[in-house]
């Protein structure tokens, strides 16, 4: 064999070599865009299968439709759970109303966990940090709210909070207020404390509230400021308002201050005027021996009312 049909010879090896290699990439990466795509597939799947398993295990014990699915995904099959609520909204007396029932269901059965529900406000809350149920009930009427929370031990739900007035989250925290007309107190009372999840108790609890005096408030840094700066403000509300109390003449301002466990610290601001008795308070939080105005609050600074502690009142 000659020099140049070696040559040849040996180019004609290396593209059949080279073409080999670039089917087999080809077809291998095609393989696994194709598992890629299958596992995809397969992941939405399961998800609808879950979902709809769930809903079907609810529904197998009422005729309500589904309203709303909340689920939770465990890491294993049997630890993925939903609350389910069932139900419609319905108008009644010219308001529109939640009326129906929740339910959990995991992979095994449904539990019917609250019949009857009725409610002007639908907005059930996950709480985040644990995966708890929150649902607050209630009418437009003053003092019908209340709010439950569930959470699930063992494939089991459990009520772990049952109480009258509304919750909600603050900035991460759970937040609980209850206002009522108090003819002893001369306005209405604003009951507003901080919850904690206790691991140990395995429940809700509320962080404990004292008392503290003026000279204890007023060791804090800044506290002076603060709380001027809240009364010039209600000084201005009561300007702009309908009663326009005059502030000038035989007016005082009293003051008491509770503190919660979590730092933040109320204060109370009583204005006796020649004609009238106003209530406000204050949110404000101490940090590291500083007091602020505490913003994270759904008020604004102060609110008309007067915050008690909560063991002068049966919740």
């Amino acid at each position: 064999m000659d020099e140049n049909k070696k040559i040849l010879w040996l180019i004609t090896i290396v593209l059949l070599a080279t073409s080999c290699n670039i089917s087999n990439h080809n077809e291998s990466a095609i393989d696994e865009n194709v598992l890629d795509e299958n596992a995809t597939q397969f992941e939405i799947l399961y998800e609808e299968d879950l979902e709809g398993q769930l809903k079907r295990l609810v529904q197998e014990k009422t005729e309500q439709p589904v309203f709303a699915f909340y689920d939770y995904i465990g890491s294993k099959e049997e630890d993925s759970y939903a609350y389910i609520f069932t139900g419609e909204m319905v108008e009644e007396f010219g308001d529109t109303m939640f009326q129906g029932a929740l339910w959990y269901a995991n992979g095994e059965d449904s539990i019917l966990l609250m019949d009857e529900i009725e409610t002007s406000t639908f907005e059930p809350i996950i709480i985040e940090e644990n995966n708890h149920l929150l649902l607050n009930v209630g009418s437009d009427l003053p003092g019908s709210a209340k709010s439950y929370i569930w959470a699930v031990n063992d494939h089991k739900p459990q009520l772990v909070f049952e109480a009258s007035g509304s919750c909600f989250i603050d900035n991460g925290l759970l937040a609980s207020v209850k206002s009522f007309i108090s003819n002893s107190a001369g306005g209405r009372i604003w009951q507003r404390y901080y919850l904690y999840w206790d691991h140990n108790k395995q429940s809700y609890q509320y962080y404990d509230v004292k008392e503290i005096t003026e000279e204890e408030f007023l060791s804090y840094e800044n506290a002076q400021t603060a709380r001027d700066e809240v009364e010039i403000a209600i000084k201005e509300d009561i300007k702009q308002s309908l009663h326009r109390a005059d502030l000038n003449v035989g007016s005082h301002f009293d003051y008491n201050y509770f503190k919660c466990g979590n730092g933040i610290i109320y204060v109370n601001y009583i204005i006796t005027t020649d004609s009238d008795t106003l209530y406000y308070y204050s949110i404000l939080m101490e940090r590291n021996g500083t007091v602020v105005l505490d913003e994270r609050q759904h008020y604004d600074l102060y609110e008309k009312g007067y915050m008690y502690q909560r063991d002068e009142y049966d919740w």
